[in-house]
């Protein structure tokens, strides 16, 4: 590598090896060799566009490691150093990372929301600017065209797997990564973060309409959300759109104003988190709050974000005794702690716990219970109301309960919506058990083979 593309280029491989390997691992030894690797580049080749990556990862790796549980000593540098940075860099290839490094200090280490919005509102300013600004090459030393084309990225940081769930790919260390170098999808894709970021300062001051302005850009940005958006599937933008309408995300605005303010913007952060698809980045968020209140009001919202996002993060949970110990100890807990509240909060968690639970053929038995208790406790006029009857139906069928079966039946007929729910069961249930039988992956009643 160092015969072929040159000794600076083989030194900035190695220091974002380094860097990779004390994100996993946080190694002395690789932090003080990344920094000697750091300042060789430098004096090696200062105008060369390494040199100014160098500079900046000089900073951002040990950043990376910082939480709120940080020494505020390393926190303090490690904002200094990168305020620096950006200062004497005002036209620099890494001016935009800087501060969105910043940003990420200021909400995570500091939960100042005031000062993360700042750094993210220069960094996006700096983005947009970016595509204006592809003179600003010109500063640095020319790469030579097998350089060129060995360092420019060619993975996307996202694509969408086969669910169209959202991939989050790490860089390669073999790129260099910057406005210059990059495709335009580099820019993009920081552009995007912080509008997301921005989006959510409105929705923590509870500016509904301001944060549903600034997250509408983000489909002129990525093609992935224009193409969901035309497929009418679930996607960043569809979610947010739904949280401004509703005015939460998970957590209701009266249960957000109720919650301790020290874990309101923490909160917030790991439900966006949960919305943006970085399930385990929420998990870990939700679990901190859960483990430092005492709170009924944080706890049931902290409890209610835990169960989801842990589901997400293990594709639904498919393991029976794992998928009832989380929805016991989350979703259940919460129904616990609301139950006789007679508030919309109470019913909208028992309608999540039910759901939960149908969502697999290995739980749903244990939502009818669940589904009974609804049915007490709320009127006809509830629109859940004819769905929770067709879980006890699909249920009583299994268990050959005719008696049970026809009650149910003409009583969904009284529904004026009941046509979707019907058309499993298009003819009177006493000759329904010898012609069909259960299907319990699908949740439905199929015609048996050999019959007509």
């Amino acid at each position: 590598m160092k015969r072929k593309y040159g000794a600076t280029y083989a030194l900035y491989v190695k220091l974002r090896r380094c860097q990779f390997l004390l994100k996993k691992n946080f190694i002395p030894r690789y932090r003080k060799e990344a920094f000697a690797i750091a300042d060789e580049i430098v004096a090696a080749d200062p105008r060369s566009q390494f040199a100014d990556a160098a500079k900046y990862l000089k900073g951002a790796i040990p950043a990376a490691r910082l939480t709120d549980d940080s020494d505020k000593k390393q926190i303090r540098e490690a904002k200094e150093y990168l305020e620096k940075f950006v200062r004497e860099n005002p036209d620099g290839l890494y001016r935009g990372e800087a501060l969105m490094e910043l940003g990420r200090i200021s909400l995570e280490c500091e939960w100042n929301a005031k000062e993360a919005e700042k750094y993210y509102k220069d960094a996006l300013a700096y983005f947009q600017k970016s595509r204006q600004k592809r003179d600003a090459l010109s500063m640095y030393a020319p790469l030579s065209e097998e350089l060129k084309k060995q360092s420019e990225p060619t993975q996307k940081p996202t694509t969408l797997n086969e669910w169209k769930r959202i991939v989050y790919h790490d860089e390669d260390p073999l790129k260099l990564y910057n406005t210059g170098n990059a495709p335009a999808w580099y820019a993009d894709g920081r552009e995007m973060f912080c509008i997301v970021m921005l989006g959510m300062f409105h929705f923590e001051r509870e500016e509904y309409d301001k944060a549903l302005k600034t997250w509408e850009q983000l489909s002129q940005l990525d093609e992935d959300i224009k193409n969901l958006q035309a497929m009418n599937l679930p996607n960043i933008l569809y979610r947010f759109r739904i949280a401004c309408q509703t005015k939460k995300l998970l957590v209701s605005e009266k249960l957000r104003r109720q919650m301790s303010k020290q874990h309101r913007l923490p909160m917030l952060w790991g439900e966006i988190l949960l919305g943006i698809e970085r399930f385990n980045e929420a998990g870990k968020v939700f679990s901190k709050i859960k483990d430092n209140t005492h709170s009924k009001i944080d706890q049931i919202c902290v409890l209610l974000a835990v169960g989801e996002s842990t589901q997400l993060a293990q594709d639904g949970c498919p393991n029976r005794k794992q998928r009832l110990k989380l929805a016991e100890e989350t979703f259940g807990r919460v129904y616990e702690l609301l139950k006789g509240s007679n508030t919309p909060e109470e019913h909208d968690i028992l309608l999540r716990y039910i759901l939960f639970l149908q969502q697999s053929s290995n739980t749903a038995q244990e939502a009818v219970p669940l589904a009974r208790e609804f049915l007490k406790k709320y009127t006809k006029e509830d629109p859940n109301y004819p769905w929770m009857l067709r879980a006890i139906l699909i249920y009583e069928l299994s268990k050959k309960n005719t008696k049970e079966v026809k009650r149910i039946f003409r009583e969904i007929q009284s529904f004026q919506d009941s046509q979707k729910i019907q058309e499993q069961f298009t003819e009177k249930p006493e000759g329904y058990f010898e012609r069909y039988g259960y299907d319990p992956r699908r949740g439905i009643f199929i015609e048996k083979k050999g019959r007509k």
